[in-house]
């Protein structure tokens, strides 16, 4: 009698015993599919079984997934989609509730972040089952939409226009590149307390940074921006600038943003005068009473940065070819002393206007001197009026 009860014990191992023969168990396993390597929160992923049996007997499967989240918070799962809450009765102890039964099983918009693990119950038409399971970890939706801003630094913005009058950027300005707008689903980025960004600029070797550091975040910004300025340098052609911002969110998200488009820096543009009293349209005659004297003022100056401007005055006798400096006279107005020249003499008052970066400019005899390439309408180097003492 002992023979036909090992016999049986041997059977029961490799499956059912059951009247006509032994019910082998099936076997299979869990595999993962999805569209990328990183699995993010509303995001998706594919379980496939592989399931064989030895008897090809039909199979019935059962699925089950359970979620640890984040603050180690224990749930289930009811549907395969988001359609439904989540099974908060896992926390006290209950089976997670069977939500596929078929031999794969599509998970759409994950609701949370943290460690899955699905259960896959599958069992032949006989009785013989088989449980695996597989875990899998569903990370935070990384930063994306990021877009980025170029503007002049704060403490420059009233002396810098940016773009300028032909749509591009110069060189030599003071400048703010900052994160304008970033989606950020699970809240992760908040100014000093969670993520940040690395800047990067690309420039070419024309150009060499002379200050770069990140400016904390002002106005409920939630990551620092960036100062920077490159050496003043003689240019003679436009820089093309591209800037990168990669955010991190401090969960392990990560999205990188460039400027779009590009920018041109461009090469110093000297300033010009567009407006002067007496008016640019007056130069060639401006009567003065001897007895009152007058003011020559460039009253309105244009530059590219509004730093470093220079003013240098000059007069010379009707008919002579040589103007003489007045000096001292650095400013852009030019008053005129009562005793400054006799009733009926007749000169020629010239200011002219640069910066630290470009050389005086050449006039000659023009009354109205523009000779830079690029300049404003109506914008000019040198003014030179035609003073007639009444």
């Amino acid at each position: 009698m002992r023979m036909p009860l090992l016999l049986t014990l041997i059977l029961l191992a490799q499956g059912c015993l059951y009247i006509g023969g032994i019910n082998h168990n099936p076997d299979g396993e869990i595999s993962i599919e999805s569209a990328s390597a990183r699995l993010e929160v509303n995001g998706s992923v594919t379980l496939k079984a592989s399931v064989t049996d030895p008897d090809d007997d039909p199979i019935k499967y059962q699925w089950r997934v359970a979620v640890v989240d984040s603050a180690n918070d224990r749930y289930a799962l009811t549907r395969a989609s988001r359609n439904n809450e989540l099974d908060i009765n896992y926390l006290r102890g209950a089976t997670p509730r069977v939500i596929g039964e078929a031999s794969s099983l599509t998970l759409n918009l994950l609701p949370l972040r943290g460690t899955y693990t699905a259960t896959l119950r599958f069992e032949d038409d006989r009785g013989a089952d088989q449980v695996r399971s597989k875990t899998f970890t569903v990370k935070n939706t990384a930063p994306s939409g990021i877009k980025i801003m170029l503007q002049a630094d704060d403490a420059y913005r009233d002396l810098v226009r940016v773009p300028d009058v032909n749509g591009s950027y110069p060189a030599h300005a003071y400048y703010l590149a900052r994160v304008a707008e970033v989606t950020d689903l699970e809240g992760d980025l908040r100014c000093g307390k969670g993520g940040g960004v690395t800047w990067s600029l690309s420039h070419g070797t024309a150009l060499t940074l002379q200050q770069k550091e990140q400016r904390p975040c002002q106005y409920g910004e939630k990551l620092p921006g960036l100062r920077f300025r490159f050496k003043p340098t003689a240019l003679t052609q436009g820089v093309l600038l591209q800037i990168k911002a990669t955010v991190t969110d401090g969960q392990g998200g990560e999205g990188v943003g460039q400027l779009s488009p590009p920018v041109t820096l461009a090469p110093n543009r000297p300033p010009c005068i567009t407006g002067s009293d007496p008016p640019l349209s007056t130069v060639a005659s401006v009567p003065v009473q001897s007895a009152l004297g007058r003011r020559f003022e460039a009253t309105h100056v244009s530059d590219d940065v509004l730093l470093g401007t220079r003013y240098s005055w000059a007069i010379r006798p009707a008919g002579d070819k040589t103007f003489i400096e007045l000096p001292g006279q650095t400013g852009a107005a030019f008053q005129m002393p009562a005793w400054f020249r006799l009733p009926g003499d007749a000169f020629e008052l010239r200011v002219r206007v640069t910066d630290d970066m470009a050389p005086w400019p050449t006039c000659g005899d023009s009354a109205l001197c523009a000779p830079h390439t690029g300049l404003p309408p109506a914008c000019y180097q040198g003014i030179t009026w035609k003073v007639r003492m009444i």
